[in-house]
C-alpha cells in the first residue's frame, strides 16, 4: 500500500500533530502517527489519550491498510520538497522526496489506542473561538484546583479563573453544554489551544460539536439518572479532535461579580493597551504590578499609570483622559498589567467601560 501527498499538507498535519503528541511519552507508540489508507484518502490520527486528532487528506493513493510511522521520522520534509511518496510494505515504510529516500519500521499498528468520537450535530457561534482564546489567560495552573485547569461552556457563556482573575465571555452555546447541571462542562486549556491550532488549518467554514454523555443511577427514594459528560468532539471542515472533559463543578461565577457598581469610568481601548503593554519592560520580580490612579475632574479626568523604581530599572510613566458620570473622588489601586491586557486582546471596541463598587 502507498500514497502519495504534498509536502504543504503534510507540514499542516505535523504543525497539529505536535500540540498533541508527547514527545517525552513513555509509550512508544504514542509518539507515532497512524495512518489509515483507503480510496483517495489518508487519515493521519494522534493521541495523548486524553485529546484525539484525525486529519483527512485527499491524496493519490494504491491498496489499503494501516501503519504507524514516528512523528519525527515525517517533521523534516519541506514545502519545496514537492510531492513526498509514501510506501509501506509488511511493517517497513520507505519515504521518497526529492531530497532523497528514507526507510523506517513503525510500531504496531495493533497497539495504537482506540479513538472514539461522537457525531457534531450542534453548530458553534461564530465568535465561539475568539471567547475561548479570550479565556485562556485566566485558566489556573494550580493541580489542587483541578476543575480550574479549564475553560467552562455554559450553553449562555465562557468562562475561566484562576483565583485572582475571572473572565466571562456571553456567547449562545448549544443548550448540551449544560448537560449535567448549571455549572456546564469543563473543556482542559490544552484542548482548547489544539482546537484553535485546527481552526487554523482546516479547510471549510464554522465548527460543530457534540458531546458523549453517559447516565448514571442515584440511589433516592426514586431511582432517577443524572447525564454526566464524558468527552467532547469538534469537527472543523476534515478535523476531527475529541477530547475529554475534566470532572468536578466549576465555581459559580455570578456570585463573585458583584451588582453594586459604585464608579464606572470610560477609556480609549488603544491608549490603555498601549500604556499597559509599555509598562511590562519595567516591571521586577518583586513588584510586578503598575498602579493606576484615577485623577477626578468633574466629568473628566486623567488616568495615571505608572511603574515602581525598582532594581534600578528606572520608572515608566503614562497618562490620558477618561470619562466618568459619578466620579466625585480621587483614586487609585496597584494590579498587575497582564490581568488587563489577556482581555483587551480580544476586545475589539475603540471604547471600553471599567467598572468599580
Amino acid at each position: 500500500m502507498q500514497f502519495q501527498i504534498n509536502s504543504k499538507e503534510l507540514l499542516k498535519v505535523t504543525k497539529l500533530a505536535k500540540k498533541v503528541i508527547n514527545k517525552k511519552s513513555c509509550l512508544p507508540i504514542l509518539t507515532c502517527l497512524k495512518v489509515d489508507i483507503s480510496k483517495d484518502k489518508v487519515d493521519f490520527s494522534c493521541t495523548d489519550l486524553e485529546v484525539s486528532l484525525i486529519i483527512s487528506v485527499p491524496c493519490l493513493t494504491e491498496g489499503q491498510g494501516s501503519f504507524t510511522i514516528p512523528l519525527k521520522a515525517i517533521e523534516g520534509p519541506k514545502a519545496k520538497a514537492g510531492e513526498i511518496s509514501f510506501k509501506c510494505t509488511e511493517g517497513n515504510i520507505e519515504i521518497q522526496n526529492r531530497a532523497g529516500k528514507l526507510s523506517i519500521k513503525g510500531e504496531n499498528v495493533s497497539d495504537f489506542p482506540s479513538m472514539p468520537y461522537d457525531k457534531t450535530p450542534y453548530s458553534l457561534a461564530e465568535d465561539f473561538l475568539e471567547k475561548l482564546a479570550g479565556c485562556l489567560p485566566a485558566v489556573s495552573t494550580d493541580e489542587s484546583r483541578y476543575a480550574l485547569n479549564g475553560i467552562c461552556l455554559r450553553n449562555n457563556a465562557i468562562v475561566s479563573t484562576d483565583g485572582r482573575r475571572l473572565h466571562v465571555f456571553k456567547v449562545n452555546n448549544p443548550d448540551v453544554f449544560t448537560v449535567a447541571d448549571d455549572s456546564g462542562i469543563i473543556l482542559p486549556s490544552k484542548s482548547a489551544k489544539v482546537l484553535l491550532s485546527v481552526a487554523k488549518l482546516a479547510d471549510g467554514d464554522g465548527i460543530m460539536a457534540g458531546i458523549n454523555v453517559k447516565a448514571n443511577s442515584k440511589k433516592k427514594r426514586k431511582p432517577t439518572k443524572v447525564k454526566e459528560p464524558t468527552r467532547i468532539t469538534f469537527q472543523a471542515g476534515n478535523i476531527i479532535l475529541s477530547s475529554r472533559l475534566i470532572e468536578g463543578h466549576f465555581p459559580h461565577y455570578e456570585q463573585v461579580i458583584p451588582d453594586d457598581t459604585k464608579t464606572a469610568v470610560k477609556l480609549n481601548n488603544k491608549q490603555l493597551t498601549d500604556a499597559l503593554s509599555n509598562s511590562l519592560d519595567y516591571l521586577s520580580e518583586k513588584n510586578e504590578s503598575v498602579t493606576m490612579f484615577f485623577n477626578a475632574d468633574k466629568k473628566k479626568g486623567m488616568l495615571d499609570i505608572y511603574t515602581h523604581n525598582t532594581d534600578g530599572m528606572g520608572r515608566y510613566y503614562s497618562d490620558f483622559p477618561f470619562s466618568a458620570d459619578n466620579l466625585v473622588k480621587s483614586f487609585g489601586f496597584e494590579i498587575n498589567p497582564k490581568y488587563i491586557l489577556g482581555v483587551l486582546k480580544v476586545v475589539n471596541d475603540d471604547e471600553i467601560l471599567i467598572k468599580f463598587s
